[in-house]
């Protein structure tokens, strides 16, 4: 199973996709642990997401573990450079019409009394939504965004009110959110972006090209010298940066076995100097007290933190789920993606390193698992 989803993640792949691969693929077959080519599906798609699921975040944790054991000391150090990132969820960009419209749909689909009635009065509102900003669809557009929530919430009420009692039990944390969703306003805190992915929070990072994001924040953390990855962690709400440096830092100590002595932040980090017994390092102008050698630290450090903006971003996306890094078509004599590809009498690669013969499939994970974790900075 974590063979499946390395190979999912790297080769950006859909659970379903990955499985039909890997019937094809002998490469696949053998980097899980197989000897003999299989012809059949090693599992049902669906189970991917349930062992997901199942192992949560220690199981996950146990093996970012196992990926730093493998580097031996070199990830050990008392460095660490530290970063956020947003990590998107698979949601449409919400607004108040689009909730109102699955609202209607989801009660709709649990045959109220008055279902036909919904089905009639929904399609013409929705209509009016798209290209709501135009001046001679806005009062309209505002007028139909009214009524979708007039039809929204009259099945709701009328759920609560014809359900049975186990039935209204079971249904009453749903119900609940239905309810918050119809009663939240433009300037509310804590709303609710999507009806599948509750704990969703609006983040801005102040990206240009992107104001804003719907997700989760992640704190990223990797060594200065060896760039090799020993904590990453997820947090609910739009937390601020400072805050997610103790449990960062706790993470990395549980994992790795030493607490970090220094750490390398942008400015996004600003208000806090020490977390404990660990120092935090942003840029700034120097001290006129610091010596010539400590000014002279300061800048190789922050501008090695600054060369590694790029690539740590990259590694930052590979991270998020919804948002890997697109494969990369084979250069061939016939342009991008043609016939004769110059790679295919190559041999593959599995995390930069050729597959040997000579190896066990332990072998190739254990190595792939090393390579996969590690951070590669920009070459001089």
């Amino acid at each position: 199973m974590v063979g499946l989803l390395i190979l999912k993640q790297l080769h950006d792949l859909s659970d379903d996709e990955v499985v039909a691969q890997w019937v094809q693929n002998p490469y696949f077959q053998y980097f899980t642990g197989e000897i003999e080519f299989q012809w059949r599906l090693p599992i049902d798609p669906s189970s991917l997401s349930r062992f997901r699921r199942r192992v949560g975040e220690e199981g996950f944790e146990a093996i970012l573990a196992e990926s730093i054991r493998l580097h031996g000391k070199k990830a050990r150090e008392r460095t660490v450079i530290v970063d956020t990132t947003v990590q998107e969820k698979d949601i449409a960009f919400p607004t108040d019409s689009k909730l109102y419209r699955k609202i209607a749909e989801k009660c709709v689909k649990r045959e109220s009394a008055c279902a036909a009635a919904y089905r009639r009065t929904l399609p013409k509102p929705v209509k009016d939504q798209p290209n709501r900003s135009h001046p001679r669809r806005a009062k309209s557009a505002r007028a139909s965004a009214r009524k979708l929530k007039t039809i929204a919430g009259a099945p709701v009420r009328e759920l609560r009110r014809n359900l049975p009692a186990d039935a209204r039990e079971r249904l009453g944390g749903e119900l609940d959110l239905l309810d918050k969703v119809l009663a939240q306003k433009r300037s509310d805190k804590n709303k609710i972006y999507s009806l599948h992915e509750p704990e969703v929070s609006c983040i801005g990072k102040g990206k240009g090209h992107k104001k804003w994001e719907f997700g989760q924040k992640a704190s990223i953390a990797r060594t200065y010298r060896g760039g090799i990855i020993v904590g990453a962690k997820s947090f609910r709400g739009n937390v601020g940066d400072q805050q997610t440096l103790e449990p960062a830092f706790a993470q990395i100590e549980r994992i790795a076995g030493v607490r970090p002595k220094d750490c390398l932040a942008d400015r996004g980090y600003s208000g806090r100097k020490n977390v404990g017994e660990t120092r935090i390092h942003i840029p700034g102008r120097p001290n006129k007290n610091s010596a010539v050698y400590q000014k002279s630290r300061d800048r190789k450090r922050f501008r090695k933190r600054a060369g590694d903006r790029a690539p740590q971003e990259r590694l930052q996306a590979r991270t998020k789920l919804s948002q890997r890094p697109a494969r990369r078509q084979p250069e061939s004599s016939h342009g991008r993606g043609g016939l004769q590809s110059k790679e295919m009498d190559q041999p593959t690669h599995f995390f930069g390193h050729r597959s040997r013969i000579g190896n066990t499939p332990g072998e190739s994970i254990a190595r792939c698992l090393k390579n996969q974790n590690t951070f590669s900075g920009p070459t001089t």
